[in-house]
Formats: structure tokens, sequence, C-alpha cells
């Protein structure tokens, strides 16, 4: 049994697909009603809202400071920033005035954190706790179970240096990697296929 991550392009080229291993779409680019999409994407729409937000996309990304938009220096136009997010009512990635990395992040514990550590500190364990309970998330982890190598597929998957797409095994040396990659990285949800990272990344997980 092999566990894999492996990138694809909008509209275009997937990475080679390992031998023998059992593929897992987890993008917003397949049917709607699709069930791995429905629970591993963080675009997709949560019953009662997640903390207020439609999806747990835009709560996360609800928490970034930008200092160009004023968010260091001004309350309300912090708090417009945040009410946006929260009027959407479809999953997005990022608001249509933020053209430059955010300096800083806050959540609801009220800390100051860099990219990496809302990584670690935020999406991770909150992703993962939304995650892990779902159809889909007990299935990929029956299959492995069962002994079944399987490849997971996301647009944010990892990349060779020239952009093009690539497939990687999971093991714990490159989720460590990976949780460290600074904007741009891998994106988190794959830092859950073995473990929810940083506190258990050696406890089994869905693949």
């Amino acid at each position: 049994m092999t566990v894999y991550i492996a990138s694809m392009k909008m509209r275009g080229t997937w990475a080679p697909r390992p031998d023998n291993a059992l593929v897992i779409n987890v993008t917003s680019m397949q049917s709607s009603t699709s069930q791995f999409r429905t629970d591993f994407s963080p675009m997709s729409p949560i019953k009662g809202l997640y903390k207020g937000f439609y999806c747990f996309e835009n709560y996360w990304q609800q928490g970034k400071y930008f200092d160009y938009l004023g968010h260091l220096t001004d309350n309300n136009r912090r708090d417009e920033f945040i009410q946006w997010w929260k009027d959407l009512k479809t999953g997005k990635r990022i608001h249509p005035l933020c053209k430059n990395p955010p300096v800083y992040a806050i959540y609801e514990d009220n800390i100051v954190r860099d990219y990496v550590n809302s990584r670690k500190n935020i999406y991770v364990p909150q992703y993962y706790e939304l995650m892990i309970n779902t159809k889909s998330f007990k299935k990929c982890k029956k299959l492995v179970d069962m002994g079944k190598s399987v490849v997971v597929y996301d647009f944010d998957g990892p990349r060779n240096d020239d952009g093009s797409n690539t497939c990687l095994e999971v093991n714990s040396e490159m989720l460590k990697n990976k949780i460290n990659d600074g904007p741009g990285g891998l994106r988190n949800k794959f830092l859950n296929l073995q473990s929810n990272v940083t506190s258990r990344l050696r406890i089994t997980s869905i693949i």
C-alpha cells in the first residue's frame, strides 16, 4: 500500500498516475454532488455555516491581515473585510483587492501568526476535524486498510521547479517539509492524508 499526492491543472494535464493506484479527485472541478468534492474541498458549503462563513475556505481567508488595505491601522476597514467574506454565498480564495501576501493572520484565539504557523495551528487541525468524520474519509481509510494504493489529485498539489505537474509518495518527511513551505506550498489538506500533521504525524489517517 502506498499513498500519493499529485497535482493537476484546471481543464488541463494531470501528473501521471502511479501503476494500480486508485484516483481520488478532491477538487471543485467535478460535479457539485460528487462526494469527494463535497467532503474534501474547502470551497464546499457547510450546513449551518462554519463560524459564520459559507465554507471553510472563506473562514480561512478572512483571518489574513493586509497592510495596504489598512488592516493594521483602521478597524473599520478590517471589519468591512471580514463582513465581505461573511456575506459571500459561494467559496472564494481571494478578495478582489488583495494583490500581495498578507503580513500575518489572526483568528478567534487572537494570536498573531505568520503564514506557516497559521497553517499549522488553524488550517490543519480545523480542516482535519471537519474531514475525519465524512463518508469520503472513511471510504479512503478503508481502501488503505485493505492494502490499496491511492493517489490524491488537486490543483495545489506538488509541482516541479518549472511548474509542471508531479506526483509524490506521502510519508512523514514529505509532510514535515510541506507544512513548512511558505505561501504557494502544498495545500494544507494534503498534510492530512496520513495525519493531521504537527501533533499527529504518527497517527494513520484516511490515506
